[in-house]
Order: structure tokens, then sequence, then C-alpha cells
């Protein structure tokens, strides 16, 4: 059995450093460990703990649906780049040789005046940049043009990728869920508050002279938290209060740029 001098129980008084993604695990190992002598209030500090766990957990899994957002701007960013492209490549054509190519250079500089450099745009800017492209699209009456230069398919991709992304972002006509930016970073400031808590009600039945009483500590408290306790300090621990940061995914930096519409012939 350890030294009861090897376990300082105050160290564990405190709210510890645990990560979000490790609150789950560590709530699960502190309900294994608990030994069947909990009295009432051990018992309702550690339910405290579980239930903000399992919050915690569910404030996760809301954070990570966001990936269902870069998808879609994924696709958004694919068909618009690359009708932008076809349409481009097609006006570069040598004018002696193809009889669509000042079409195609007279069209592009209409429906892209900017280039596609809107692609590169927040998810709900580069959304609402796609809808005024279709919409210009439209009062120009160029949409039947740029299926004949380019083909029906690119025109075609890109207004269902902008529907779809407006769909996911909520832009379209069934309601969203769009998750709190703060509410992991609070909820974790809380479950670590909550594990200190619990830990500060078990050292209360501790006596330093007993070395069965520190072991008894030691198993349900000391030794579950040093598994999962954070040994850095994260952004996470560090702010808890503090946004999650931008809740719009944008194209990473590096990324190469989108070549911009040539100037009409003058």
């Amino acid at each position: 059995m350890p030294n009861p001098n090897d376990l300082d129980v105050t160290s564990y008084a405190g709210a510890p450093r645990i990560p979000a993604q490790s609150a789950k695990p560590l709530a699960r190992l502190l309900r294994n460990q608990a030994p069947a002598d909990l009295d009432d209030l051990e018992r309702e500090q550690l339910g405290a703990l579980e239930r903000l766990a399992g919050e915690l957990d569910a404030a996760l899994k809301q954070r990570e649906s966001l990936g269902g957002v870069r998808a879609s701007l994924l696709d958004f960013v694919n068909a618009w780049s690359n009708s932008h492209a076809a349409l481009e490549a097609m006006g570069r054509l040598p004018r002696a040789y193809s009889r669509n190519a000042e079409r195609a250079a007279r069209t592009l500089a209409v429906v892209f005046p900017e280039g596609a450099g809107f692609t590169r745009l927040t998810a709900s800017q580069a959304w609402a940049a796609g809808d005024r492209t279709l919409a210009r699209l439209r009062e120009a009456d160029l949409e039947a043009e740029v299926d004949a230069l380019i083909g029906p398919e690119f025109l075609a991709t890109a207004r269902q990728a902008t529907v779809a992304l407006g769909d996911t972002l909520g832009m379209g006509a069934t309601p969203v869920e769009i998750p709190n930016p703060t509410a992991v970073a609070d909820l974790l400031a809380r479950f670590q508050r909550s594990v200190g808590r619990y830990g500060r009600v078990v050292a209360a039945r501790v006596d330093e002279e007993d070395p069965a009483s520190v072991e008894r500590f030691r198993r349900t408290i000391a030794a579950p938290i040093d598994r999962y306790r954070s040994t850095r300090l994260g952004r996470e621990d560090a702010e808890p209060s503090a946004p999650e940061g931008p809740m719009e995914p944008v194209i990473e930096p590096g990324s190469p740029p989108v070549p911009e519409a040539p100037r009409p012939p003058a």
C-alpha cells in the first residue's frame, strides 16, 4: 500500500485542467472507481459531474456538426470555381480558331465581374455572393448562353451547390440549430469545478493517519484525475468563457488563388 505521506490530498481540491474530450471518460472512470460506501453528499456530487459530462459531450457533438457546413462549402467552391474556370478557358481560346471565344469572354465579364474570389469568403458570405451570381445570370438572360458555351452541367451543379449550402446554413425554408459558440468552453469550466467539488467532498473523509482512508481517496479521486489531467495549459483550459472561434469555415490559407476574369475586348 502506498505511503500516505506520498499523496497530497489538498492538490485535488481545485478544478483540474481536464480537456473537453476527456470529460466523459473521466466521469465514467470516477463512477467505476467509486467505493461502495459513498455517502449521500459524495453520491450527489458524483451524479452532478456525470450530468455535466453528458451535457458537455452533447455540446461537442453539436460543434462537430459544423463538418456539414465545411462539406457543403467545399462542394460550393468546386462548383463555382470550375464553372468560372471553364468559361474563362473558353474565352482564352484564339479568336482566329474559335467562334465561341469572344462570346465566352463577354459572358464571363458579365457573370463574374470580380472573378470567382467569392469562393474564398466565409460560408455565409460565399453563399450570398453565389446567390447574387445566379440572380445576375437570370436578369441578364445568360443561363442558356452559359450552358451552350460550356455545357449544362456546370451551371446546374453551381445552382444545386448554392441551394445546398444555403440550406445547411439555415438560409433555406427549414430552420437549423445553430451551436452556441461558447457552450463547450462554458460547460468544460463547470465540469472542472464539479470534479473539484467532488474531490473536496471525498477528501473531507480522509484521515491522513489512516492508510486505508488515504488509499480510498487515491483510488476514488487521485488516480482517475491523474490519468486525464492535462499536462499543459490549452485554449479551452485557459479561456473557459472565450468563444470557440469563427463558426463559419473558410478556405484554408494557401489555397491556390482563383483566376480573375479577363478584361473584355476593347
